[in-house]
């Protein structure tokens, strides 16, 4: 939910923060953490002002008290904790997701030791500003503190614990440094079935320094003269027993930005495309040597949450059900770009106080990954045979290379060119969103065929007419990209992509 501030609280929250040092979150800025997997984020929400301190609320996430649930919150709180209390004395409380607090005075020194948390069974734990030293973090430098753990028992003597090996590092004028699962302080672990974590600053967006959120325009980041050579395919075995497999090398060739959302580029493709279907013995090579139009933006579901914070859901459908979806950031080790992969597979009904896990997931749109500066979605999938990839073998930016390259050449040898339309073939409107109408000459009332493929290669409609028009119902295909050719008994006639929002 998200809170308002007066305007006598924000003047008050201004003065506060001007003055306030050593202050573990700020809101004027969305904070970067590495916990060795992915990259969390503390983007603040919102504030409340209050008459003796202040509250922080980071972006909720959708989670549950424990993964062996059939009823999950999209008003969980993420790794920081449930809120946050700052009091200008320098005491922060965080919350952990059970609402206890931990203390963490921020402006006591080296020595200092403070009751940080204490156990319903009357153990506690203390806290220590143990270090103060001036040191360089993602190119900056500052005054830290480091904060140690020790967890004592009912007589105040020291006893092991896991939370004893973890510290927290603050600095004068940019927050934490080093941060710890908050949630799940100090050994939430078990209940939560996840690890409590450490978590290191990575990148801080004002001053703008290090790692960023990677955004659409980050992803889209394309330039004139920029190389892309990718593989798609998919095998699926039993019913449909259908391969398809496309080697495309695409090009730059222009680029306009319409507005911070919405990308035209403009491509010279060189694509070998063939389809199998063993059920049905078709068996057929199409060549593409031409040039495309392509237009992405973050309007189309597909896209939706690349500019959100890693881990910041949002919700796609209508009052009566919504599908969830978020996406992770991390370090791609094979391309050697932050990538985002999205998170889906929840849904919830009217009047959506549940959101369940849908178990009969559609494996086809799972793991879709989106590369800095390379696009996306790239996918590596499947199961029970059926193997679905979408993937670089090479690229070419900025004068940096990576992988093997296809040759063009090699890719269009033997196969006849299919560049015009002279049967004037339309499909309208595109995008479409229930329906679109596609149109022919065909006054001779042959027999064509459309075929209607997803972005991984899938068959999902096939029809065959003798009219000069058909109707195409979205019927339950999700939004996205879809690909076309129409096509005769001997020869294609034309080909190209339907947009469904």
């Amino acid at each position: 939910m998200k809170r308002t501030v007066t305007l006598s609280a924000a003047i008050f929250l201004a003065i506060f923060t001007i003055a306030q040092d050593y202050q573990c979150v700020k809101a004027d800025a969305e904070y970067m953490f590495w916990d060795g997997t992915n990259y969390h984020a503390v983007a603040i929400d919102s504030v409340q002002a209050l008459p003796d301190y202040q509250t922080y609320y980071n972006f909720p996430v959708i989670g549950a008290e424990t993964i062996y649930t059939d009823c999950f919150s999209k008003d969980w709180p993420s790794w920081i904790g449930r809120k946050i209390d700052v009091y200008p004395n320098g005491d922060h409380l965080f919350y952990n997701f059970l609402f206890q607090p931990v203390l963490i005075k921020v402006q006591n020194g080296v020595g200092d030791t403070w009751t940080s948390y204490s156990f319903e069974d009357g153990r506690y734990i203390t806290a220590t500003v143990t270090e103060k030293v001036e040191m360089e973090f993602i190119g900056i430098t500052d005054s830290l503190k480091k904060i140690s753990f020790q967890v004592m028992d009912t007589m105040g003597n020291p006893v092991s614990h896991s939370i004893n090996s973890k510290h927290v590092w603050i600095s004068k004028n940019h927050g934490m440094v080093k941060a710890i699962n908050y949630k799940l302080f100090p050994d939430l672990s078990d209940y939560m079935d996840f690890e409590i974590k450490e978590y290191d600053l990575c990148g801080i967006s004002n001053p703008e320094t290090g790692i960023q959120n990677l955004k659409f325009s980050d992803i889209y980041n394309f330039d004139i003269g920029d190389e892309f050579h990718s593989l798609k395919f998919a095998k699926m075995w039993g019913y449909y027993s259908y391969n398809f497999e496309s080697k495309i090398i695409k090009t730059v060739i222009n680029k306009e930005w319409l507005n911070d959302s919405t990308i035209v580029i403009d491509y010279k493709r060189c694509e070998r495309r063939q389809y199998i279907d063993y059920i049905n013995d078709f068996d057929t090579v199409y060549f593409f040597d031409d040039t495309i139009n392509e237009t992405i933006s973050t309007e189309y579901s597909d896209y939706t949450g690349l500019n959100h914070s890693p881990e910041m859901f949002y919700a796609i459908g209508d009052s009566n059900y919504y599908e969830y979806q978020w996406f992770t950031q991390s370090n791609n080790e094979e391309y050697g770009k932050l990538q985002k992969y999205l998170i889906d597979g929840f849904v919830s009904h009217f009047p959506h106080e549940c959101i369940e896990v849908i178990i009969t997931k559609d494996k086809f749109y799972e793991g879709e990954t989106y590369l800095e500066d390379l696009g996306g979605p790239y996918w590596h999938n499947g199961e029970w045979g059926d193997e679905y990839f979408h993937g670089l073998v090479y690229y070419k930016k900025n004068g940096e290379e990576w992988g093997i390259p296809y040759d063009c050449d090699s890719l269009l040898s033997g196969i006849r060119v299919i560049q015009d339309n002279p049967w004037h073939v339309n499909i309208s409107p595109n995008p479409m969103h229930s329906w679109t109408r596609l149109t022919i000459e065909n006054d001779e009332a042959k027999e064509y065929q459309l075929q209607l493929y997803n972005s991984m290669g899938l068959l999902v409609k096939d029809y065959r007419f003798r009219s000069n028009e058909l109707m195409i119902y979205r019927e339950n295909l999700p939004g996205g990209m879809y690909f076309f050719v129409v096509s005769d008994e001997s020869k294609v006639f034309s080909n190209g992509k339907l947009i469904i929002r």
